[in-house]
């Protein structure tokens, strides 16, 4: 049996995430390996950095944790852990608070001791095992620099990867921040890959990687509903029983939503129609959510609960009647790795986003939902009444038009093994 060749990946997960061993790429972890290739992933310990802590079917030592986890950080997550109302959660914050203070005192600087940390580890594990490259994530972009560090000083091939561009986005486009660091890095690299077909081609456009040393995969592939049984929706007292969209993970106001709300009173006073509700879990931004507080219609249409975790979340997605992306207007680019994550619950699916996203072309090739422009009322109540009448029509599409196959956990790795296959030659 030929060895398994080894990929150590540098990554660390946005607020109030599962931790490194339920990132996207670990679950490639058993995929990969039967394909040749043993990822590793390394990070924050998740016992102290990361709200939710679920495990993934993956070995150990394919999991490296470090701990330098700023003390106004672990504060933060453990107040995070506790529902709201437990005094706990109080005491905790006044503990953050004062340790940010004594940070701010010291100039301490948190996140560059925790990328230290992790490049010391990384360079530890690279000169004492054989690793056919090591890689970096984006964000943050520190990250993916202390990746191209430890290549550097170890002689390993480096892969650059991009969940998301490191630059500001804005109606007008594109602008890379730091593009020189980045030039160097991508240069650096043998190879990159971009979570999405849009963000790829900017960076080309903007010079910074060449076309033939790059590529796009999602990291996501759809998970199997039999695992997670439907949860009960939350109480309602709407009647009849009220056509049911679920949003799973955080609305800021970079997704913004008021045209939403716009379109559920439109569609409020539309007798014909059965009772449109959505279900939040996670966080709203304070305008909308002003808006919400303020209209008893509003109240009656759309319920925020706290954010769930992931097997919770996945319980609440087979209980949905729709499932409901948001991209704001500025991210034509966003390939959200819940629009993927979630398909096997084989739910029809509404996208609210800029017309000619990434989401958009992927429903106009697989047609199991319906994308509407995020900034237009009109046209999202238009949407929400066509989910209501054919969302039998969405669920069947699933079972012709190819999408689960193609995005399938061993296809979605055979990509991945097959990209660094030919990026990384023995």
């Amino acid at each position: 049996m030929q060895a398994l060749r080894r990929l150590l990946l540098l990554s660390i997960q946005p607020p109030g995430a599962s931790g490194v061993q339920a990132t996207r790429y670990a679950k490639l972890i058993p995929h990969l390996r039967a394909l040749g290739w043993e990822l590793h992933v390394l990070g924050p310990d998740p016992a102290l950095d990361s709200v939710f802590r679920e495990p993934v079917q993956a070995p150990e030592e394919t999991c490296q944790y470090v701990r330098a986890v700023a003390w106004s950080r672990r504060w933060s997550v453990r107040r995070h852990r506790l529902p709201a109302g437990n005094p706990l959660r109080g005491i905790y914050g006044v503990l953050q608070a004062g340790c940010r203070l004594l940070e701010r005192l010291r100039k301490a600087d948190p996140q560059a001791a925790l990328l230290g940390s992790m490049g010391q580890r990384a360079e530890a594990l690279l000169r004492r095992q054989s690793f056919a490259a090591v890689a970096g994530v984006c964000p943050d972009f520190g990250v993916l620099e202390q990746a191209a560090r430890c290549a550097a000083r170890t002689d390993t091939p480096l892969i650059a990867i991009y969940d998301d561009p490191h630059g500001s986005r804005s109606l007008e486009g594109f602008k890379p921040a730091d593009p020189q660091r980045q030039e160097a890095v991508l240069q650096a690299a043998v190879f990159a890959i971009f979570a999405s077909p849009f963000t790829r081609r900017r960076y080309i456009e903007a010079g910074l990687v060449a076309a033939d040393r790059s590529t796009w995969i999602s990291d996501c592939h759809p998970v199997p509903p039999p695992a997670f049984p439907p949860s009960p929706a939350p109480s309602s007292a709407d009647s009849p029983q009220p056509f049911r969209l679920v949003h799973l993970g955080n609305l800021g106001p970079w997704r913004p939503v008021e045209p939403l709300l716009a379109a559920l009173q439109g569609l409020a006073v539309d007798p014909d129609l059965p009772p449109v509700r959505i279900d939040l879990f996670g966080y709203l931004y304070p305008e909308a959510s002003r808006q919400l507080s303020d209209s008893p219609v509003l109240r009656a249409r759309l319920h925020v609960h706290p954010a769930c975790a992931y097997a919770a979340s996945h319980q609440q997605a087979a209980s949905a009647s729709a499932l409901l992306v948001v991209a704001g207007p500025r991210h034509p680019d966003n390939l959200p790795s819940k629009f993927f994550e979630y398909l096997g619950h084989r739910k029809p699916i509404l996208v609210l986003a800029p017309p000619g996203s990434c989401l958009e072309d992927m429903l106009d090739r697989f047609p199991v939902g319906l994308a509407a422009d995020v900034a237009s009322a009109s046209a999202i109540e238009a949407a929400l009444r066509q989910l209501v009448c054919r969302a039998a029509a969405f669920e069947r599409a699933y079972a012709t038009c190819g999408i689960l196959e193609a995005h399938a956990a061993p296809a979605v790795a055979e990509r991945w093994a097959n990209t660094l296959d030919s990026a990384l030659p023995h």
